[in-house]
């Protein structure tokens, strides 16, 4: 499985339902997709989005359409400045018992 990281240096409240509504559907179309999470601080308005995929050709074959949600939240206003992206394997995952 592998994720990636978006870190939001600021991102507007407005944002959480535009990533319910917008982001979550577009997402759930991507081939390979598992897992969305957005965390987010209300105090500082950063964020980090993370989507977790099954495999490491499947994340890379949803950048172009990832890169253009990104730009979206961007030229909406949504999100002062473009994030920084990371790109991990995830090498350890444990659920609740």
């Amino acid at each position: 499985m592998f994720a990636r990281v978006n870190r939001w240096p600021s991102l507007k409240p407005e944002a959480i339902e535009d990533f319910r509504t917008e982001t979550v559907p577009a997402a759930r179309r991507m081939p390979g997709i598992r897992e969305l999470l957005l965390l987010f601080d209300r105090e500082t308005e950063r964020a980090i989005s993370i989507s977790l995929w099954e495999s490491r050709e499947d994340m890379l074959a949803s950048e172009p359409a990832a890169q253009q949600l990104r730009d979206q939240d961007v030229q909406t206003g949504l999100a002062s400045e473009a994030p920084v992206v990371e790109r991990y394997e995830v090498v350890v995952r444990e659920g609740a018992p």
